[in-house]
Formats: structure tokens, C-alpha cells, sequence
């Protein structure tokens, strides 16, 4: 099994931008709600930047790339559910958002890299 680097940095980089806003507001500011709330709207403009400007048009030009495309297998369904329960129990225990959101990028990082094509030509390079 290969692991898709430049497809998981593609389609994880919003989530690596919000995660360094959360990182910033760890750092800087105490977590408050009002925090949180601010942190989510600036990642979801700059999420709604990205994908108007990037990522729509990239998608287009490289269908193998878009995530309606690929599908994932049932190891990366077990680690995205694992992911999950794990950022739960964190949330309750910790109320760290950073490590949360860590744990979070870590496993789409991961369920993404392991996704492959839903259809191929019989030289692996296009969708049919």
C-alpha cells in the first residue's frame, strides 16, 4: 500500500492553516468560546479563499486529486472513527484545543494518504 503524500497535502491543507490559528490562539490568547468562535470564523474565510481561489480550479485540472474520486478502504474507516472517539475523550479530559485539532489533522492526514482512485484507466493515470 502506497501513501499519497502530495494528494493528503492538497486536500489537508486547509486544515493545517486552521490548525496553526488554533496554535497562535493556544499560545497567545486563553481558549475561551468567544476565542473559538473567532479562530473557526477566520480558518472558515480563509477556508472559503482557498477553495474559491485553489482549490475548485485545481480540482478541475486534476480529477485524480478530487476527494469525490477517491475512495478509502476499511482500515482508514476504523483509524477516522478511532480519531474521533480519541478527540472526544480529549475534549472532555483536557479541553486542549491543540491537542484535539492535532489529533484530528493526524488522522485525516492519515485516512486520505491510504485513499486511492475509484476508477483508472489500465495505465493508472485518469479517471474513466
Amino acid at each position: 500500500m502506497k501513501f499519497n503524500w502530495n494528494y493528503t497535502f492538497v486536500v489537508n491543507s486547509p486544515l493545517a492553516i486552521l490548525w496553526v490559528f488554533v496554535m497562535i490562539d493556544d499560545l497567545v490568547l486563553t481558549m475561551t468560546p468567544a476565542n473559538l468562535l473567532i479562530v473557526i470564523g477566520i480558518a472558515g474565510i480563509v477556508w472559503l479563499i482557498y477553495y474559491l481561489l485553489f482549490e475548485r480550479s485545481y480540482f478541475r485540472s486534476h480529477p485524480l486529486f478530487n476527494p469525490q474520486n477517491r475512495k478509502t478502504g476499511k482500515a482508514a474507516s476504523l483509524v477516522t472513527i478511532l480519531g474521533a472517539w480519541l478527540s472526544l475523550i480529549l475534549f472532555f479530559l483536557t479541553r486542549n484545543a491543540l491537542l484535539i485539532f492535532s489529533l484530528l489533522i493526524l488522522t485525516n492526514f492519515i485516512r486520505d494518504g491510504f485513499s486511492i482512485p475509484k476508477h483508472t484507466t489500465q495505465e493508472g493515470d485518469g479517471i474513466k
